[in-house]
């Protein structure tokens, strides 16, 4: 990893030139600024997040907000997040909240003096909360009403190489499991209008029974795949493939389909998303679709410990093919 004087050497300048220009504080030539900023993107140096933090008196600490740590996705993008704040001297608060604690945990978080805070809830942040993290200069994502990094996922990539696998099989039925309020997946999620797309692209049946929504979080992933699924089969819904919104859903899904005596994939095939370290032990293996979890989570504590402003990225998905389908 870069450091300072590393930096310094590639642009022929002092260190302390480099501190002033990382810091904002002090004058620097344009012509030295942007040697100084050319020198800090190549080596990808990111500046000592401890040493700046105890500069504007706030700690080196990472509030990271989650609803729900039986989801296998949310538990190793923690993990992700820990090993990457520990490179730079920065450790990891993990608040579980809910619509109950959550202005108690947001003032703690004000408190507490932490350098950033990761929300990776579906809990609306009230305006008061907004306010007071803006006030208190704590680097935030996804608390904002515009995104501060936006994170784009092409997940229309992998669900088009799923659905050229299923037309080879002869599927027509699909149905696309949610698990979150009907709202929210019609106006939230690309992967719904990637689903509703592919169906026409490929002259699979679109019915309302196509789009299962669901109680997340008040329920867990997994109990909703099992419960959405036997949902399906008491209403006497036709289908053959299942697009789940996580492995985990997937996975109870699965449970579901076996007690039902159907074979996957023969009968009816499955599909997660998130590529989890548990969607391979599954039986049969789970067909997923990797979403570059650890680049994600990386990205978010890269982002906290930058002064980066209105970022948008792009990532590229991709079909991990194994027995469900």
């Amino acid at each position: 990893m870069a450091d300072r004087e590393d930096v310094a050497r590639l642009a022929g300048v002092s260190t302390a030139t480099v501190s002033r220009v990382t810091s904002g504080n002090g004058y620097v030539k344009k012509e030295t600024r942007d040697k100084v900023n050319k020198a800090i993107t190549m080596l990808d140096y990111r500046p000592n997040a401890l040493a700046q933090n105890l500069r504007r008196k706030r700690n080196n600490m990472v509030a990271v907000m989650v609803e729900d740590l039986c989801n296998a996705y949310t538990a190793e993008g923690v993990e992700v997040m820990t090993r990457e704040a520990r490179k730079y001297g920065c450790y990891i608060m993990l608040f579980t909240v809910n619509e109950d604690n959550i202005d108690a945990i947001v003032e703690e978080i004000v408190q507490s003096k932490a350098m950033g805070l990761v929300n990776s809830t579906m809990l609306k942040i009230s305006d008061s909360n907004r306010c007071k993290l803006l006030h208190s200069k704590t680097r935030t994502i996804g608390i904002a009403e515009k995104p501060e990094l936006d994170i784009l996922i092409r997940y229309d990539q992998a669900m088009r190489e799923a659905y050229k696998i299923l037309a080879k099989k002869n599927k027509k039925h699909p149905v696309y499991m949610g698990g979150l309020p009907m709202d929210w997946l019609l106006n939230n999620y690309s992967r719904v209008k990637a689903f509703l797309e592919l169906n026409k692209e490929f002259g699979m049946s679109s019915t309302p029974e196509s789009i299962v929504a669901g109680k997340y979080p008040l329920e867990k992933y997994h109990i909703i795949g099992y419960n959405e699924t036997n949902g399906l089969f008491a209403r006497g819904v036709e289908f053959d493939a299942l697009f789940c919104l996580t492995d985990s859903m997937a996975m109870g899904a699965i449970r579901s389909l076996v007690e039902h005596g159907k074979r996957i994939p023969e009968d009816v095939a499955v599909i997660g998303c998130d590529n989890v370290s548990l969607s391979n032990f599954t039986a049969p293996a789970l067909t997923t679709i990797d979403t570059q979890e650890e680049a994600v989570y990386k990205e978010y504590i890269r982002y906290l410990l930058s002064d980066d402003e209105n970022i948008v990225k792009c990532y590229d998905t991709k079909l991990i093919v194994r027995g469900t389908l």
